[in-house]
């Protein structure tokens, strides 16, 4: 009974091990938070655009500089709409 018990305990401490070792894997990784900002640079309206994508940018260089999110920074990733209404396809 005693080394049934002995095994048992032994294997809970080993997964137990193994899932916090493994929570630490890719700890290290540090890639980017895409963020992504569309936004009419181009066509009508294109002037107060260029003031909003500025502000975004200004955000994402703070929360960057403060050590990004949960240590990883973010991405901004721009596209100009040009002032056209896009249909998604379904």
């Amino acid at each position: 009974m005693h080394k049934k018990l002995l095994r048992s305990t032994i294997w809970i401490f080993f997964i137990g091990a193994f899932l916090i070792l493994s929570s630490f894997i890719g700890c290290g990784h540090r890639s980017p938070i895409p963020l992504g900002l569309s936004i009419n640079l181009s066509g009508y309206s294109g002037t107060p655009a260029e003031d909003i994508e500025a502000g975004a940018r200004l955000g994402v260089n703070e929360i960057n500089e403060a050590g990004g999110i949960n240590g990883r920074p973010l991405e901004l990733l721009v596209e100009d709409e040009k002032g056209y209404l896009r249909l998604t396809k379904g």
